[in-house]
């Protein structure tokens, strides 16, 4: 595939994917550079609409900077509909089986850091990148793997799930929406008291899912700055790519 002027650096790769590890089988969406060497990686970590066409965007937009990206539906697309409320959406979530959907993305990330790839740098550090309430299962994949570095896309934060992150080594980078009506803002600011790597982006006016060009929070300018600052983040703190 060639790269269109201003979408990015590389040519890429993309599409669905099987996940083998052991003896189960997940379906995963790669994209990554259509060069040869080991690429830094970010797990993208989708909301509970799953591994939609925004997000296989997304994974090959931070693709064509760089990056081999992996988005995994860990949901048994038991999606709700766009429609619903947070409560609802929220309830969604509760009906799902955390440790299934751990184990699968423990399997995911066995699949990325296999020394026998020939793609990914992951073995050395990966990155991961939370969207919306996709923080609930990133959360429990970050105490068991710690990654290199954790981005965070309109994710709603509390005071526990603060005091969590408070354990994780790395740096932070998180963008939100300035008018977000599903997130507490006060409690995003406060991640950077018990936090100290950790740098906040917020765009004034916008709401919630502003990445998300199937939402109708989209903003386009938004959207491209938040990426260049995610894509830049990463860069610095994940295994650089092949000279």
């Amino acid at each position: 595939m060639t790269v269109l002027k201003g979408e990015g650096k590389v040519p890429i790769l993309f599409g669905t994917t099987s996940i083998a590890v052991g003896s189960r089988t997940h379906e995963g969406y790669l994209a990554r550079p259509d060069l040869a060497g080991e690429w830094p990686t970010v797990l993208v970590v989708p909301d509970v609409f799953g591994v939609s066409s925004s997000v296989k965007d997304l994974c090959r937009r931070i693709s064509r900077q760089g990056f081999a990206a992996v988005g995994v539906d860990s949901y048994e697309r038991k999606r709700p509909s766009r429609s619903l409320g947070a409560d609802e959406i929220a309830a969604a979530y509760r009906d799902l089986d955390a440790d299934r959907v751990l184990r699968m993305m423990l399997d995911v990330v066995r699949f990325m850091q296999n020394p026998a790839g020939f793609w990914s740098s992951a073995e050395h550090g990966y990155g991961v990148l939370a969207l919306g309430e996709g923080l609930r299962f990133g959360m429990r994949l970050i105490a068991a793997t710690q990654p290199a570095a954790l981005g965070l896309a309109y994710t709603p934060l509390t005071e526990d799930s603060n005091a969590r992150l408070a354990g994780f080594g790395g740096p932070i980078l998180g963008v939100w929406g300035g008018e977000d009506d599903v997130v507490d803002l006060a409690a995003v600011r406060r991640l950077r008291e018990v936090h100290r790597r950790t740098e906040i982006v917020v765009y004034g006016g916008l709401g919630h899912a502003f990445l998300d060009d199937g939402s109708n929070d989209y903003d386009f300018a938004a959207a491209q700055d938040a990426l260049e600052r995610l894509t830049e983040f990463y860069a610095k703190q994940l295994p650089p790519p092949p000279a």
